[in-house]
């Protein structure tokens, strides 16, 4: 199989479990797409995580108490989405403005979760055969949908 570019009237159709888009910034097909998740992309991208005050330290320290601090360790951010789209996930990849990069994250991302079908939202003003040529340096599973923005 080949990769497969899909047109704007197919693009959120079902026949992928894992939809992959860049930051809101970058990917008119993101806004979209966090519309139809009720802005749940955009509340995720700006949630920082809260610390523990110095006196909850303090009185755990006193008391002999140990803690973990829970930090977020990437920017990527993943969001269940079936009760809204015709997915399982959306993957959100910051655009870095380097293709080969982007498309190592999404390979990354894709091999972790067991390689579901994939449909993949590319940023702006990035060309299908630019996309398909990387992703072909990393993988040679061709079974994939792309969305031009």
């Amino acid at each position: 199989m080949a990769i497969l570019s899909l047109n704007q009237l197919s693009a959120l159709s079902p026949g992928a479990d894992m939809w992959v888009c860049p930051d809101l910034l970058n990917s008119r097909w993101a806004t979209q797409l966090d519309w139809h998740l009720n802005h749940q992309m955009r509340k995720g991208l700006a949630h920082k995580t809260q610390m523990l005050d110095a006196n909850v330290k303090g009185l755990l320290y006193e008391n002999q108490i140990s803690w973990n601090d829970v930090q977020a360790h990437s920017e990527n951010l993943m969001v269940a989405c079936s009760l809204q789209l015709p997915a399982r996930w959306v993957l959100v990849l910051p655009w870095n403005g380097q293709l080969q990069k982007w498309v190592q994250s999404i390979f990354q991302n894709w091999e972790n979760l067991s390689k579901p079908q994939a449909r993949i939202f590319l940023p702006q003003n990035i060309a299908m055969a630019d996309f398909s040529r990387n992703w072909q340096k990393v993988s040679d599973y061709l079974d994939l949908t792309v969305v031009l923005d």
